[in-house]
């Protein structure tokens, strides 16, 4: 098989990195009809995955919409300096450790990237309109608040997903859990409560992955890619954190807006951290290894 593109690729990791449940449900079920004996049933699956996956991103919870409007932090951006990745990538986790969905906001760039978004500069980009899991054209005032919306409610997605795989014994990989009962749920409900991360705190954070920091293609395929949301710079980085004497990581894409960095995406494409934001067991000397020039 021919090796793909470099804008081939660029399609791929835009994908991966904008549209994460569209992704991960559209590969997956690929996987599903390729190796089932009955594809027309496993298609129509996905084929629900796909609307049920649309109407997850285009609508932020109410609960989550009541929790931003009464938050200092969320009804003031801009009021925490974030002027480092690393600042930014330390207030998330920090809010995440609090429970405070404000403050994980807060350390995004959801106001700024929502707002500056080029939807042309992006098809010319990706040479594709990809229109279902897609923010929408910003210069049209109804559109720019849905995707102020849509962009919060993709990066709260990912938070949720790392909640879940640092407190729930339940594999988390996007798969649906069956089969399950009251019983297991009731569980699962338990395991993850908020109060048990206030132990989480960050070791180490450091570039995704030392080889291609400097490398003048990637640069540039970050330059465009900030670019796309009005913004100056696109930024990497893999984060070491720990919670009950047990070490993660996790990956985070940053975009910076003159002196300030907000969280882009809760996903290191770089590192190849997963697309749904969970977090993934490590040791000191495999992070050490991973983020080391060679």
């Amino acid at each position: 098989m021919a090796r793909p593109s470099q804008e081939s690729w660029t399609v791929l990791a835009g994908m991966r990195t904008l549209f994460p449940v569209g992704w991960t449900l559209g590969t997956r079920g690929v996987q599903d009809v390729m190796r089932t004996r009955y594809p027309i049933t496993r298609l129509a699956g996905v084929m629900l995955g796909v609307l049920l996956a649309t109407a997850v991103t285009a609508v932020l919870p109410p609960q989550v919409a009541r929790v931003a409007a009464a938050s200092p932090a969320a009804a003031q951006p801009g009021t925490t300096s974030l002027p480092t990745p690393e600042d930014a990538v330390r207030q998330y986790i920090a809010g995440v450790a609090a429970g405070d969905v404000g403050m994980i906001l807060d350390a995004t760039a959801v106001d700024e990237m929502s707002a500056g978004f080029d939807f042309a500069a992006q098809v010319e980009r990706v040479r594709a309109m990809m229109l279902t899991f897609g923010l929408a054209p910003t210069q049209y005032p109804f559109f720019a608040d849905m995707d102020h919306t849509i962009a919060a409610a993709q990066i709260l997605g990912q938070t949720k997903m790392l909640v879940y795989s640092l407190l729930s014994t339940e594999t988390i990989d996007g798969n649906t859990i069956v089969p399950a009962d009251k019983q297991r749920a009731d569980a699962f409900v338990a395991q993850v409560d908020p109060a048990r991360l206030a132990g989480l705190t960050v070791r180490d954070i450091r570039y995704s992955n030392p080889t291609y920091e400097h490398n003048p293609k990637n640069l540039e395929n970050a330059a465009r890619q900030a670019a796309m949301y009005g913004a100056d710079e696109l930024t990497e980085r893999l984060a070491l954190v720990e919670l009950d004497g047990k070490l993660y990581e996790v990956g985070f894409t940053l975009l910076r807006y003159g002196e300030e960095w907000g969280i882009y995406s809760q996903v290191a494409n770089l590192a190849n951290t997963p697309i749904l934001g969970t977090a993934v067991p490590t040791t000191l000397e495999e992070y050490d290894y991973e983020t080391s020039p060679s």
